[in-house]
């Protein structure tokens, strides 16, 4: 009994070893696809702020960091964003909350976010 239990030790050490030499996949493809608010754009692929109130950048940022990192729609149901789909049923478009009546949307298909724009509801 004592040997079998041996062996398999030996057996799972050996499995264990053969994992952890394994090389991680690093992707460095954009989750955001396409924007409609090429102010937007410019903010979050270059930094620049111009087009975007400056109340919401650091609030627009970490949206943006979400929605690059976001695999399906529900990565976006954080607590304080409010995601919710836009009726009636528009295409497929979600919202989440920047501030006040201002809001991301967004439409998002096989694991990329399009159309992404800010908007204000009022």
């Amino acid at each position: 009994m004592t040997a079998m239990l041996d062996q398999l030790a030996s057996l799972m050490q050996q499995l264990l070893q053969k994992i952890d030499n394994r090389q991680p996949t690093v992707y460095n493809r954009s989750m955001i696809s396409t924007f409609k608010h090429k102010g937007l754009e410019a903010f979050h692929r270059q930094g620049q702020p111009k087009a975007v109130q400056q109340a919401h950048t650091k609030r627009l940022r970490g949206i943006l960091a979400l929605l690059e990192a976001a695999v399906i729609v529900s990565d976006m149901n954080v607590p304080g964003l409010r995601l919710h789909p836009l009726l009636p049923k528009q295409d497929g478009r979600w919202s989440v909350t920047v501030n006040g009546n201002y809001r991301v949307t967004f439409r998002f298909e096989n694991g990329n976010a399009y159309d992404v724009d800010v908007i204000d509801y009022h």
